[in-house]
């Protein structure tokens, strides 16, 4: 499989996942535990997580050369918050929520949580900087994810975790998915037209 190739499907599945998970958020943003809209909700947002967690490292080996290692801290610190709050607490909120709603939150899933919450908060927003840095990508979709990282450092801060701010991540990811797949980086193809102009002169 050539690099073109494995990017492009990368890409179709980081798009399908960022989707996903902004369908899972919204509708878990007005429910409780257990309803209607919960049960679906946590079902996209898991499957979300994983599409995006498969796709994620291909986004930053597009760029790896030119991000540099603020890009690959980025990366890593991004996986991480990923695998804790979407796999690991998507896994929870599909199959145990509903038993543990009347209990409350303990202590112990409350400070991984947190932890959770401030990766995501420095993941994206390096992996941001560091693409804006790369060239790479177009620059409003890193704009975006630092956005989606500001917006989510917010929610950390008065501890209200808001299902609004992580659409706005995944978001900026499916934004990533749909460039990477279609192949416009922006920057890149601007020196493919010198030649054109220098064969008319």
């Amino acid at each position: 499989m050539s690099s073109t190739t494995l990017y492009r499907l990368s890409g179709i599945v980081l798009l399908i996942g960022g989707v996903f998970a902004i369908i899972g958020a919204l509708l878990e943003a007005p429910s409780a535990p257990g309803t209607s809209l919960w049960i679906p909700g946590t079902w996209f947002s898991l499957v979300g997580s994983l599409l995006i967690l498969l796709g994620w490292p291909a986004l930053y080996l597009r760029q790896a050369d030119k991000a540099g290692r603020l890009g690959l801290l980025g990366f890593v610190l991004s996986f991480l918050a990923l695998l804790i709050l979407g796999i690991g607490f998507g896994t929870i909120d599909t199959f145990v929520s509903q038993v543990l709603a009347g209990e409350g939150s303990m202590p112990a899933m409350l400070g991984f949580e947190l932890l959770g919450g401030l990766l995501l908060v420095v993941g994206p927003l390096l992996f941001g900087i560091a693409t804006l840095r790369a060239r790479v990508f177009p620059r409003w979709v890193a704009i975006l994810l630092i956005v989606g990282s500001i917006a989510t450092l917010v929610t950390v801060i008065i501890h209200d975790w808001n299902e609004v701010s992580a659409a706005i991540l995944f978001l900026a990811i499916a934004c990533f998915g749909y460039v990477l797949w279609s192949g416009r980086y922006g920057t890149e193809f601007v020196p493919s037209i010198q030649p054109i102009k220098e064969a008319h002169n």
